[in-house]
């Protein structure tokens, strides 16, 4: 999996928790393994292997300022026969 585009809000100073974060669990469930976040502000391009051919993706978000997020999926034993693409925000 790759993140293309990575800006949501940054964690708050007074707390430092995010309010809005993205999430990746390996897997179809909740319950899955977690490999990624929950994960704010920016980030650059990079890869997440990913060892399912699903993925569980959790998204919280009080307000969208920023970008939001962008990323391809990718499986070899895939029912799809491309990347999938997802992207959510006003790239």
């Amino acid at each position: 999996m790759d993140i293309l585009d990575f800006d949501l809000e940054p964690r708050s100073n007074s707390t430092g928790k995010c309010s809005d974060y993205l999430e990746v669990i390996d897997g179809e469930y909740i319950h899955d393994d977690v490999i990624f976040g929950p994960q704010c502000g920016q980030l650059d391009v990079f890869h997440l292997r990913t060892f399912d051919k699903k993925v569980f993706i959790v998204w919280v978000i009080q307000n969208l300022f920023l970008a939001g997020w962008k990323m391809t999926h990718f499986h070899p034993n895939s029912i799809y026969f491309g990347p999938i693409s997802v992207h959510f925000g006003p790239f």
